[in-house]
């Protein structure tokens, strides 16, 4: 219960800490030895549902962030709960490729591919095609787009209001 209660607060908040601590409250599947009760494989299946979308919660958020690493761990553990999870797959394949490893996102793919053939006798939606066709396109991820001309990134041309200071000898025109 309180690991359910902390999950609806952190997809409130949309907050890695909050993410996280609920996530550590995850004990696992919830009575392993009666898989064939139904009232437990009910459950079993919305709390594994609850896990799985807060691990992908923390994964867009640690993207969202730059933490492409942190993500890549993350998206990894919601694969060891669900292997045959598509969004969980493409998440994978943004990081590695965000992260410079496009070989990894490749390979995430061909992973894809067997998981949803072997679990669910599919293949890979039109979105993870496209990502895939991208990467291996070399247009994902997107080139970063360049600064201001001749500028560093990220340091504007606008104009700086520096004190004014009296000619002196030392400064201005002697």
């Amino acid at each position: 219960i309180r690991f359910e209660q902390l999950a609806r607060i952190a997809v409130t908040k949309r907050d890695p800490d909050a993410a996280r601590e609920a996530l550590a409250w995850y004990r696992g599947e919830l009575l392993p030895g009666d898989r064939y009760e139904d009232w437990a494989a009910e459950r079993r299946e919305r709390l594994r549902g609850v896990y799985v979308g807060l691990l992908l919660q923390l994964a867009r958020l640690h993207q969202a962030r730059g933490e492409h690493l942190l993500a890549i761990d993350v998206l990894g553990r919601a694969l060891d709960a669900e292997p045959a999870h598509e969004e969980a797959h493409a998440g994978l394949m943004r990081a590695y490729a965000l992260s410079g490893q496009p070989h990894l996102a490749r390979r995430q793919f061909e992973r894809l591919r067997e998981a949803l053939r072997r679990d669910l006798d599919d293949e890979p939606g039109p979105a993870s095609r496209r990502l895939y066709a991208e990467i291996v396109g070399g247009g994902f991820p997107p080139p970063a787009e360049p600064g201001p001309a001749g500028g560093v990134s990220g340091v504007s041309d606008a104009t700086v209001d520096l004190p004014l200071v009296t000619p002196t000898s030392l400064v201005g025109p002697a």
